[in-house]
């Protein structure tokens, strides 16, 4: 397997009882990319929801580059350790052993829970941290 491509996120529609892609040429397009890049045999997981209940690609950004990274860079934790300890306190039901099962306002939850116990229970330098990264972040999007 070579470079990790990005997710493979489509927009459908339900039309006469069935799931149909609405772009399904460019569907089709970059799953090829991807597929050659993941390689025969890659195991996928393919979620399909409703699009109010879809988690924002700007959430998982905001808690992986702008909360898990920088607080792993100040403590010396791992983004593993950090992940599986959030996911042990913040995650809203018993059955749930992943963000992946997550609706959006279940995400946002989680990543209010994750902010507070940053500010709270991290050392100063991992909030101020994190600012710096929501910063850099939205400076790069606005050149």
């Amino acid at each position: 397997m070579n470079a990790k491509p990005k997710p493979l996120i489509v927009s459908a529609v339900v039309s006469d009882g069935k799931v149909r892609i609405v772009d399904d040429f460019g569907y089709r397009v970059r799953s090829k990319k991807a597929a050659a890049l993941w390689g025969d045999g890659a195991a996928l997981k393919i979620r399909i929801e409703l699009e109010e209940d879809a988690i924002y690609h700007g959430q998982r950004k905001h808690l992986h580059g702008h909360l898990l990274k920088p607080t792993s860079d100040v403590t010396g934790y791992t983004v593993p350790e950090l992940k599986a300890e959030w996911r042990a306190r913040f995650l809203p039901e018993d059955w749930m052993t992943s963000t992946e099962d997550m609706n959006r306002e279940q995400y946002a939850e989680f990543i209010r829970a994750v902010e507070q116990a940053i500010q709270e229970e991290y050392p100063t330098q991992c909030w101020d941290a994190c600012l710096n990264a929501m910063a850099l972040s939205d400076h790069r999007r606005r050149a």
